[in-house]
């Protein structure tokens, strides 16, 4: 099967159609945005770590999380990883994440996988379109577990003046959302 998709591959190819090549007809480019919006996961070399000490317990001991987000192919995507910290030190990471412009539905994607084994996938959107990125980013976004069952989750994120953001997330509750946890994501500088 494998050497059949690289057969396939390496005659597309050679024929000088690149996978973007496809299905230029119908894609919709990023809007300006959409690589702002990017740009700011990058801040600072795209680490952020957060505060989890009001939500620490005997069976939540992270008393910090962090964010890596590194670019993606051709600097149109960003790929990241929650991880926890306890004392300074990494304790694993609990979530990966990809975000994506879909050029075909027109709309920014969100996905994050967890070592659970829960997937989750949804949009991104600025809440204000007038002020771009700085009146804050909502993903929406279908949380499904390893024994099929769902829930919908929202992000709301806004910057903050230093750097960084403050991230608020909430469960779907009837035609509402729930509050469920507020963070500061603040900009960490890399290590060399």
């Amino acid at each position: 099967m494998l050497a059949r998709t690289l057969v396939v591959v390496s005659s597309l190819l050679a024929l000088g159609m690149r996978p973007a090549a496809v299905h230029e007809a119908s894609a919709e480019p990023a809007p300006a945005w959409f690589a702002a919006y990017l740009a700011s996961e990058m801040e600072h070399g795209g680490l952020f770590i957060a505060d989890n000490s009001a939500y620490t317990s005997a069976s939540e001991t992270d008393d910090a999380y962090g964010i890596d987000w590194t670019w993606g192919i051709g600097k149109r995507s960003v790929r990241g990883r929650l991880f926890g910290l306890a004392n300074g030190e990494e304790t694993g990471t609990y979530w990966e994440m990809h975000t994506v412009w879909h050029p075909g539905a027109n709309e920014a994607r969100a996905y994050q996988f967890g070592g659970d084994g829960t997937f989750a996938e949804g949009t991104l959107r600025l809440l204000d379109e007038a002020a771009g990125i700085a009146g804050g980013i909502e993903i929406l976004q279908t949380f499904t577990s390893p024994d099929g069952s769902t829930r919908e989750v929202r992000h709301v994120s806004h910057p903050l003046a230093g750097g960084g953001n403050r991230g608020a997330s909430f469960d779907k509750d009837g035609d509402g959302w729930k509050p469920r946890r507020s963070y500061d994501w603040l900009p960490e500088p890399r290590e060399d």
